[in-house]
This record gives structure tokens, C-alpha cells and sequence, in this order.
């Protein structure tokens, strides 16, 4: 039988050097793998301090015990505060009804009707009524910029049918 040539020889001694050096590597690798626990804290560390570097003074300490979270200042949650003071109606100011006999829809038609709110005004709400007997409202809706819009479909076969568009207005 022949020896191996010295080539074969240095193919094979480098092929298990080789192997080695991965299983080496892979099994350093396991050893130092980052635990379930050590990103929790690394993630806690990270956004504690985003938090302070965002709202400095923030905290959370009692996230788990929410047994008064709907109060503010000892105050009941329906309460509404602005400064030291309750909010009530008459700080909202005056709401009008804006409303009129706003247009007669001939039979067979779609029709339209609106109505504005007063200079300065801003829209709250809006609503319609009609009188007819074959009438169907398609739409009610806020009309930009300060009003409320009706679009009515009259399906009677004869007769009018007249909407009355309400805007409801918060004076300023």
C-alpha cells in the first residue's frame, strides 16, 4: 500500500482544523446567548430613559394599582376642571337653533335645502323635518362652512313636500 502524499496529508489536517474551529465557535456562542431576562431589562433600561429624556419627572409607579384612576384631584371623572374651576353650561356659551321652512320639493325630485349658522358661529349639530306623505331624507349633513344641508327625495306621485332644515349654532 502506498503512503498518503503530502498533499492529502495537509487537505486533511485542514478540513478537521476547520470543522473544529465551527464547533468552537458554535459552542461559545451557546454559552453567552442573551436570556428572556437580560432584554427585559436591557428594553426597562432603554425606555426609562427615552421616558425621562421626554418627559422629565414622569412616572409610574403605581401602573398596578389603578383603583382610583378616575379621579384627577380628588374630583369624580364626570367633572370637568379648566384651571381651579368646574366647566358648566355657561361656559360654553349660547346655542341657537337656526331653523326655517327651507325649500318645497316638487313630486318626483330630488331637492336640497340649508341653513347657516350666524356670523362667528360655530355648528354643533343639525337635523331636518318634512312633511309629505311619499318623502324619504337621503342625506343630513354639515354643509362647510357654518350650516346644515337636506337632501330629501319626493316620491309622491303629486304634491309638494316641504323640509325644514335646523342648525344648531354655539355663539362665540
Amino acid at each position: 500500500m502506498r503512503r498518503p502524499s503530502p498533499t492529502l496529508l495537509i487537505g486533511v489536517l485542514s478540513l478537521v482544523a476547520a470543522l473544529a474551529g465551527t464547533a468552537v465557535a458554535g459552542s461559545d456562542v451557546q454559552s453567552s446567548a442573551v436570556s428572556k431576562k437580560k432584554v427585559k431589562k436591557i428594553a426597562k433600561k432603554q425606555a426609562t430613559k427615552q421616558i425621562n429624556n421626554l418627559a422629565p419627572g414622569l412616572s409610574v409607579l403605581n401602573a398596578e394599582n389603578a383603583t382610583n384612576a378616575d379621579q384627577l384631584d380628588n374630583l369624580d371623572s364626570t367633572d370637568f376642571r379648566r384651571s381651579n374651576e368646574l366647566i358648566g353650561a355657561t361656559d360654553l356659551g349660547t346655542i341657537r337653533e337656526r331653523s326655517a321652512v327651507s325649500a318645497n320639493i316638487p313630486p318626483g325630485v330630488l331637492g336640497s335645502a340649508d341653513r347657516q349658522c350666524g356670523p362667528g358661529e360655530q355648528v354643533l349639530s343639525g337635523g331636518n323635518d318634512f312633511t309629505g306623505t311619499d318623502a324619504a331624507v337621503v342625506a343630513s349633513r354639515f354643509d362647510p362652512p357654518s350650516g346644515w344641508k337636506t337632501f330629501l327625495q319626493n316620491t309622491a306621485g303629486s304634491g309638494d313636500a316641504t323640509v325644514t332644515v335646523r342648525v344648531y349654532c354655539l355663539e362665540p
